[in-house]
């Protein structure tokens, strides 16, 4: 189990530094890809209105992962386009915001996207439940316990 997850995990490093690992592709015009950076994505209106748009149940976290799940299911194909540059400044919008409250966002985020997109088998499922309890409680301690002793 462990090779193999090792091996998921290098299978998806490789492919999120194709253009690094893979200079020849910068002289193409464009490559497939599965999921783009959240970061910079480009669609028509048209696009986005034939697959639903956005969806109103993630805030920050896991829209590119929807809108993927949701452009595959309508047979649309993702590309990287190697002459078009940008530069993503980190974290902008959440600088200034409390850490719980991002993994808050994150977790509900990954909530939605798992019940509603996901395909995760029975195990799967007994396995996020277990990891959703435990961050609970550490929210739960962090609000309530530890923000009351030091008050």
């Amino acid at each position: 189990w462990h090779n193999q997850r090792r091996k998921r995990i290098n299978e998806i490093q490789e492919r999120s530094l194709i253009l690094h690992n893979h200079p020849e592709y910068a002289q193409q015009p464009c490559i497939p890809i599965e999921l783009p950076s959240g970061s910079c994505m480009f669609a028509s209106k048209e696009v986005l209105r034939s697959i639903g748009g956005f969806d109103e149940g993630t805030f920050l976290y896991f829209e590119e992962n929807i809108l993927y799940k949701k452009l595959s299911r309508r047979g649309f194909q993702n590309y990287c386009i190697p002459d078009i540059h940008a530069v993503h400044l980190g974290a902008e919008s959440t600088r200034n915001t409390s850490s719980l409250f991002l993994q808050h966002c994150m977790i509900d985020s990954a909530n939605h996207y798992l019940r509603v997109y996901g395909e995760m088998t029975f195990r799967q499922k007994v396995v996020w439940a277990a990891t959703r309890i435990g961050w609970g409680m550490t929210f739960f301690i962090k609000e309530h316990i530890l923000k009351k002793r030091y008050l």
